[in-house]
């Protein structure tokens, strides 16, 4: 049981970084947009990471990180990415935590 909760843990985390480097691609320079695409990716974003937020627990600092690092993401992707460089700082904290976190995870249950 723990596997698939790993299995899906980890898939919720792909798809949110994936949708965070479409947003990042179709998302605003300045300012926030209401392109339709970029509204139906940051709906499918905030389901993703309100999916996150219900798998992780909040008492781990790990998760409390990670999560707080999704926010920052999610907030410069909505508002406008001033130099390209930030986003991708960010986004590779989030992937890094997200290794650590799924990492963590398997070291739980390993033999």
């Amino acid at each position: 049981m723990r596997e698939r909760w790993i299995y899906a843990f980890r898939d919720c985390l792909v798809e949110l970084i994936t949708e965070f480097d479409v947003l990042h691609e179709i998302g605003p320079s300045e300012g926030l947009v209401t392109d339709q695409r970029y509204e139906e990716a940051a709906k499918k974003m905030r389901m993703l990471v309100n999916r996150a937020r219900l798998m992780v627990n909040p008492q781990e600092q790990l998760y409390v990180d990670l999560i707080k690092e999704i926010e920052r993401t999610i907030e410069l992707l909505a508002y406008g990415i001033k130099r390209y460089e930030e986003f991708h700082d960010l986004n590779d904290r989030v992937k890094l935590l997200a290794q650590r976190a799924i990492r963590s995870e398997w070291e739980k249950i390993a033999p």
